[in-house]
């Protein structure tokens, strides 16, 4: 789905990409856990597709595991696993976010 903060746009076109993207990675995270997989290429696919449209990394930060509810708790993660799958998200956004932001 396409979508570009940087350009005006309405609140109905945010909120449906935004839907759009935390269905897909929500499900991918779900697949991923299914199959004892590590969610690392799901998170960064997550960012890519979020920081490459716009979207601030409050924003992404928030959507992804601060929120409620968000992105890893949709997917199933609670208690531990949602602290783990934060700290994973953290180092890998620590090496996407400065090819977006400088």
């Amino acid at each position: 789905m396409h979508f570009d903060a940087t350009k005006p746009f309405t609140d109905s076109e945010y909120n449906t990409f935004i839907d759009w993207l935390t269905a897909k990675t929500v499900e991918a995270l779900r697949q991923s856990r299914e199959k004892g997989e590590s969610p690392d290429q799901v998170i960064r696919d997550y960012l890519m597709t979020s920081y490459k449209a716009g979207i601030s990394m409050g924003e992404s930060v928030d959507f992804f595991c601060i929120s409620t509810p968000n992105i890893a708790e949709s997917a199933g993660y609670v208690g531990h696993e949602l602290q783990r799958i934060t700290e994973l998200f953290d180092a890998i956004n620590s090496g996407v976010a400065p090819q977006f932001f400088k």
